[in-house]
């Protein structure tokens, strides 16, 4: 208990209940009512107990969600820790919603008998003459803090349990709202004012007591704590290096909760931040807790659960929101540095430490070839040299040319792979003889305003003229959105994401909600199965919905006469089509078909391109475009309107014919040699088995496959230029993944004045084609990354940019475009 004010003399007792009687309460109207509240804060308005007490003569008479309500202190606030804190409380109160048959003033007669001091009841809004709802104010004959206010209550309830009166418990939170007297179909009132307000020191032993037991509670939780940090500490010794592992593995989230300002009781809770102090979070077996308050929903504490009504908070969340502002990385670097070990030495520098030796490991011994070159003997990769992978053959070619004219940057590099993904969605039910599904993953890393948003909408209106816009969605909040999409796009679904950085950053955020990080998985399973398979539930939620549907339809189809034969075939086409849905979400859905078409800047999909996502399979399965990082000139021309409808129908005729077939698609025999010819090189162990891409090399021969089968959409068969563009496009993804390899190592650590110099070559070579490029855009280029910089600072009098440059023009390797004063590298 916090220090009271020494008892006041008789008189001044008087005067200060007087006092207490006139100041100002906070009060508002309805439940909602707050000055926090996001949709439509409201000021908080002011209340007297003297005005409570002319209320209960003359009661409004409006609807709950109008209804006057009190909190009964003078702070203007319904943040249940501020008023702990801050607020100084003049009444208790109590709420009886469970009266046993007897009258208000029968109640109102029990309660005096346990306390004996100055009180008004009143019956509640719901309250009938059956059963006498009621509440009781009690006013303090001085004021206590909010933390004081919560152990009086409970006392106060303990009396009334003890007299035979059923409280409801939820008074005990400081910011508690209590209606005040408002008359519906029945109302009574009772009025006591003659006794003399209650005094602290009327319930000394019952106080001393609770303090004990507070005080007791306090010490253990204290302990816990303490054990709890030293455990994690502990840890720093074993395997387990993230602070977040530690903190959640040794701390109890009801702990964090208490010291926060939370209520625990039993398996229930009630948050620090609810303003209507129910106990609205339930303590799971694993220790989280499960809140359905609409305060921690609005304020983002833990994390949302799949079905979007619920967050779930953990022990880490605690700490990241009510010390850290709700702001992980700065939680993650106070915990690093909280938990230590015997040597002083912090989680987070630990790991730094371990990072590096890591990078070191992983990568030190690759040899970073970029020439694309084969080092075996007895085998070739076939040259591809000639082939332009911004001009595929055919019907993909002409949907490219379609992009570039109807685009105001010209983006060349990116618009093959949104033409396969186009064609691919035309050929949802076809397959060749290499591959039984023909969907795609495909990332584009190109500059912002660079062009990007022509493949987008080129690739959407074209969906929509062979009437697949349905089966387009533009991002994933989490798996389950996913499998919704599929069901209702009958197996099939193509993603159109821009600045899918974010799509993937859910993906691999360890921290994220188990929702977002099980979409990496969701892709993985949807683009590879032959049989997607429902989890339990749901298979029973959309079976539930699809049930539904079969039985109204058959209903419709009882109740129509027999002569409305074309409403009848209508129902019974919906009928089938819902049944058979119904099928396989029972059984497995055949051969789904899932496509991803994702774009983003370097600045934030450079970063994902690391060896643990070749590791897991979902690089592998992608094709990736790295474009050079310069801009074309803005196109001032007119729009050739006519052109590009021509050109647009033209395609849209050429994709409904291959809507229109089902033949599997075949290959002539030079493109089976040759395809032959590039997967045998794949096979060889020194790619299968390479230190860092050998992952990707193991799955180029599917994205080989799966690119010239898409190519063969056009004319049913896959020939020699089908395939050889398709080993061009693969064999252009290696360098790009092997390029944004080598340059996550050159940035690391690690690396050797060999390595930074290295990428530097490289990064001249790919910005140096086609048009070339300016000597000071180059040199910004090569001077950005950090590790450049840092050899720089060695010796800052060597120009190594120009020493660069030099070498490459003396070898041959790029050349000097000299037209006018203007200059200009390009590739030999």
């Amino acid at each position: 208990m916090e220090a009271q004010k020494k008892a006041p003399t008789e008189v001044s007792a008087l005067t200060n209940q007087d006092n207490s009687l006139n100041i100002t309460l906070c009060s508002g109207f309805g439940q909602y009512h707050s000055a926090k509240n996001k949709r439509n804060p409201k000021p908080y308005v002011s209340v007297t107990l003297d005005q409570i007490e002319d209320m209960a003569a003359a009661p409004q008479s409006v609807a709950k969600d109008s209804a006057q309500w009190a909190i009964f202190s003078n702070l203007a606030s319904r943040d249940v820790v501020e008023q702990r804190k801050n607020g100084e409380f003049y009444a208790l109160w109590a709420d009886i919603d469970e009266p046993q048959g007897r009258t208000l003033k029968e109640t109102f007669s029990l309660a005096q008998g346990v306390m004996p001091f100055d009180m008004l009841g009143y019956t509640s809004r719901s309250a009938t003459e059956e059963k006498q709802k009621g509440r009781f104010v009690i006013p303090l004959a001085h004021p206590v803090s909010g933390r004081d206010f919560e152990i009086l209550q409970k006392i106060l309830n303990d009396k009334l349990e003890s007299a035979g009166i059923t409280p409801d418990r939820k008074t005990e939170t400081a910011n508690q709202i209590c209606y005040l007297p408002n008359k519906g179909e029945f109302y009574d009132y009772e009025l006591d004012p003659f006794s003399g307000s209650l005094s602290v020191d009327d319930w000394g032993e019952e106080l001393h007591a609770e303090l004990q037991a507070i005080e007791a509670a306090e010490r253990e939780r204290n302990e816990r704590m303490e054990q709890s940090l030293k455990r994690a500490r502990e840890r720093l010794q074993t395997d387990l290096k993230s602070p977040i592992d530690a903190w959640k593995a040794e701390y109890r989230a009801t702990d964090l909760l208490d010291k926060y300002g939370g209520k625990v009781k039993g398996e229930r809770a009630c948050s620090p931040l609810s303003e209507s102090g129910n106990y609205q979070m339930q303590v799971k077996d694993d220790g989280k807790l499960l809140s359905h308050h609409g305060s921690d929903m609005e304020a983002g504490l833990g994390k949302l659960t799949e079905s979007g009504k619920a967050r779930i908070i953990d022990a880490f969340d605690l700490f990241t929101y009510f010390e850290n502002g709700n702001d992980q990385n700065a939680a993650l670097k106070a915990a690093g540095e909280l938990f230590t070990s015997e040597n002083g030495q912090s989680i987070t520098k630990h790991n730094q430490c371990q990072y590096m030796a890591q990078q070191a490991q992983e990568l030190a011994a690759v040899e970073w070839d970029f020439t694309g070159e084969n080092k075996t003997d007895e085998l070739a990769l076939p040259d591809v040299k000639d082939v332009d992978v911004t001009e595929p053959p055919g019907l993909a070619g002409d949907i490219c040319r379609l992009m570039k004219q109807k685009a105001r940057r010209n983006r060349p590099e990116l618009y093959p792979l949104a033409a396969l993904h186009v064609m691919a969605l035309a050929g949802i039910d076809r397959r060749s003889e290499y591959v039984e599904k023909l969907n795609l993953l495909t990332l584009a890393i190109a500059p912002t305003a660079a062009g990007k948003e022509a493949a987008q909408n080129v690739a959407k209106g074209l969906a929509r003229g062979i009437g697949c816009s349905r089966l387009l969605h533009g991002d994933s909040g989490s798996f389950k959105d996913m499998i919704y999409n599929l069901v209702e796009g009958d197996g099939a679904s193509l993603y159109l994401v821009d600045e899918i950085h974010s799509f993937l950053g859910a993906m691999k955020n360890p921290n994220a909600a188990t929702y977002e990080t099980k979409m990496e998985r969701e892709i993985l399973v949807m683009s590879e199965t032959n049989l997607y398979t429902f989890r339990g539930m749901e298979k029973r939620q959309l079976l539930q919905g699809f049930k539904k549907d079969i039985d109204d339809l058959e209903t419709k189809l009882d109740k129509l006469p027999e002569d409305d034969t074309q409403e009848r075939d209508k129902l019974q086409r919906a009928l089938e089509k819902a049944k058979l849905r119904y099928d396989y979400i029972v059984n497995g859905w055949p051969d789904p078909f899932f496509s991803l078409m994702g774009h983003s800047v370097p600045e934030r999909l450079d970063s994902f391109l690391t060896a643990g996502n070749v590791d897991n399979g979902f690089l592998g399965r992608t094709i990736v475009v790295r474009c050079p990082e310069t801009r074309s000139k803005l196109d001032r021309s007119k729009r050739n309107v006519m052109g590009d409808a021509s050109l647009q129908q033209h395609i849209e005729y050429q994709l409904g014919a291959i809507q229109g077939q089902r033949q599997v698609i075949s290959v002539t025999p030079e493109a089976e040699d040759f395809l032959d010819a590039c997967v045998d090189w794949y096979d060889e162990d020194e790619q299968r088995n390479h230190a860092v891409v050998g992952g990707i090399y193991a799955r180029a021969p599917e994205q080989l496959f799966k690119v010239a089968s898409i190519l063969g959409l056009d004319g049913g068969k896959i020939t020699l230029e089908h395939a050889r563009y398709a080993h061009a496009l693969v064999q252009q993804s290696i360098e790009d993944i092997r390029f944004l390899l080598h340059k996550a190592y050159a940035e690391s650590g690690s690396a050797t004045e060999l390595d930074v110099i290295a990428h530097a070559t490289q990064t001249i070579l790919r910005n140096c084609k086609g048009a070339g490029i300016t000597h000071s855009r180059l040199k910004q280029m090569v001077r950005k990354p950090r590790a450049w910089q840092e050899l720089e600072k060695k010796d800052p009098k060597r120009k190594r940019f120009d020493e660069l440059v030099d070498s490459m023009l003396q070898d041959g390797t790029i050349t000097l475009d000299k037209q006018g004063q203007k200059r200009r590298y390009k590739t030999a």
